[in-house]
């Protein structure tokens, strides 16, 4: 016979034990450690000796949401086996753990839109735990293990989906280093969904799409995701543009010296025109079914971004007319998958309000970051785009996901309590706070 005691669900334990005290819960749990205790096996030996018979008792502290609690622990010694183990621990899967599962998700949601040392403070508030910040952010981590296992296992259920990708520079702790933080994301034709598929770091950019089976890709003007094997690989109108003016400032023109503003001026306004009348002429065929003027279109924006090349060429600016030839062919490829009867965006939009949620969370604050940031923006990014997949990883990691461990440590600097003890209403608090910080809205 097994004495491996049937689980107890902690989280549900203490979310019933909401408006209690400590010392009540404690109380509860107590009565609590009777159940697994009943259902040992209680065959002897061949010696007519008892099996298991009671070894002691210890004091057993243990953080929660709802304030630090010790538990008197009645440990077990199996004569059959010859060890010595505790009912309780295994039955609520508190083995070697200070930290609760319920108290160490709470952190880490916290600690997703919220800068360092504030998660610890906002918890504190709430429940009256202090829970040190570098302690927090391991609970990012086991969180965001969890958080990827239900991404790579959920795939986005999309029809005919576009594919989105880019990518953004974030601080590192290293003098003058940072990393590169590259996102992949799926965008739905009907409703325009933007939904998160894979995040990487320090990875070359196709490295991102991976896995992914793309047919059409929108990107910025990075030529790494060139690279990338798809049927068609569309260019962002408005990164286009953005990196046409910075080259025509930078160039050097007929007099040795950059455009000058009246120049850049009239190049980009002919540059817009031809871009956005074939964006708004897509829209406006898509409606009636034109596509001969469609073609008509695509063939006149062509034309015209060669021309206009070539103006830029003979003032002398060289690397403007280059990059203009280069890309126009893929900066319509939009245009053509609508003749196809595929619908594209004719920019990154949808992916760069994901990129505003990185620079909103990472780099306010001056914030620099270590190895630990692909779990934050796994975390944040996951909650904000995917809030499905992102509850089931919560359940997941309730029930029995991988935690780290921390020695128990019975001292004062390791966690305090708050002086009015235990506040029923902190959990609601803490919801409030979160609710009105400016960096959990959506964008």
């Amino acid at each position: 016979m097994t004495t491996e005691p049937s689980q107890i669900d902690l989280a549900t334990l203490l979310a019933e034990l909401d408006d209690l005290l400590p010392e009540t819960v404690t109380k509860v749990f107590h009565e609590v450690q009777d159940r697994p205790l009943k259902e040992l096996p209680t065959e002897g030996l061949p010696d007519e000796g008892a099996r298991l018979v009671k070894w002691g008792t210890r004091e057993r502290p243990l953080v929660t949401s709802k304030g630090r609690i010790v538990l008197v622990v009645q440990k077990i010694r199996d004569r059959l086996e010859r060890k010595v183990f505790s009912p309780l621990h295994r039955a609520l899967g508190i083995k070697g753990h200070k930290y609760t599962r319920e108290l160490r998700l709470l952190v880490a949601d916290t600690a997703g839109c919220t800068s360092y040392r504030e998660p610890s403070r906002l918890v504190h508030k709430a429940t009256g735990v202090w829970v040190p910040p570098r302690t927090g952010w391991s609970f990012v981590q086991e969180v965001a293990r969890e958080v990827e296992r239900e991404l790579k296992g959920n795939p986005v259920m999309v029809q005919d989906p576009v594919h989105l990708a880019d990518g953004t520079e974030v601080r590192s702790q290293e003098k003058g280093g940072h990393h590169d933080v590259q996102v992949a994301a799926v965008r739905d034709p009907e409703t325009h969904q933007v939904q998160v598929v894979a995040v990487e770091v320090n990875t070359p950019a196709g490295d991102v799409l991976k896995g992914e089976n793309v047919e059409r890709l929108m990107t910025g003007d990075n030529p790494a995701y060139e690279r990338v094997g798809v049927v068609a690989h569309g260019r962002c109108l408005r990164h286009l543009g953005k990196r046409v003016r910075w080259l025509l400032w930078n160039d050097q023109g007929v007099g040795n010296g950059s455009a000058t503003r009246e120049e850049r001026k009239e190049f980009l306004r002919n540059l817009s025109e031809l871009l956005w009348t074939l964006e708004h002429s897509v829209k406006k065929h898509r409606k009636d079914h034109d596509w001969d003027a469609l073609v008509k279109r695509i063939q006149t924006t062509l034309r015209g971004l060669s021309a206009l090349a070539t103006r830029m060429e003979k003032a002398g600016y060289t690397a403007a007319a280059k990059y203009v030839r280069s890309n126009g062919r893929v900066a319509v490829v939009f245009a053509e998958m609508a003749i196809l009867g595929h619908w594209m965006p004719a920019t990154t939009k949808g992916i760069e309000r994901i990129m505003g949620m990185i620079a909103d969370r990472c780099k306010r604050k001056w914030a620099y970051w270590g190895s630990g940031l692909r779990n934050l923006v796994l975390h944040l990014l996951t909650r904000k785009t995917r809030l499905g997949v992102f509850v089931k990883a919560q359940a997941r990691y309730l029930k029995g996901g991988q935690v780290m461990r921390c020695r128990s440590r019975p001292s004062s600097t390791s966690y305090n309590t708050a002086p009015n003890g235990y506040r029923p209403e902190g959990i609601r608090i803490l919801q409030s706070i979160l609710s009105m910080h400016p960096s959990t809205q959506e964008r």
